[in-house]
């Protein structure tokens, strides 16, 4: 009796064993889901933004002659990461930092 226990017990604790390695990946695989799921969201609010600013600018220069505003804050728009943008206030360009191809 004492033997098939131990028995019992060694496969028990082998089973579990490996099947931390499954638990395991999957876990990796839902972290690396969600990362990229968050980094896609970040990018469409980027994008927004970036949307926002362009219209403001050419709604700016068309109200002022053609002349750029002096920084993004000028334009009183409501943005999701406006410490993101990288403005040019002698071109009228804007970028995104941390999505350049943007």
């Amino acid at each position: 009796m004492k033997l098939i226990l131990r028995s019992l017990a060694i496969i028990l604790l082998s089973t579990s064993f490996f099947a931390c390695k499954p638990a395991q990946e999957a876990q990796d695989t839902v972290k690396e889901g969600l990362k990229t799921t968050t980094d896609q969201i970040d990018k469409a609010k980027v994008l927004s933004d970036l949307t926002q600013v362009t219209g403001a600018l050419a709604t700016y220069r068309i109200q002022n002659d053609g002349k750029n505003p002096g920084s993004i804050q000028d334009l009183k728009l409501e943005l999701n990461y406006p410490q993101d943008l990288v403005y040019d206030p002698k071109e009228g360009t804007v970028r995104s930092k941390t999505f350049p191809d943007l």
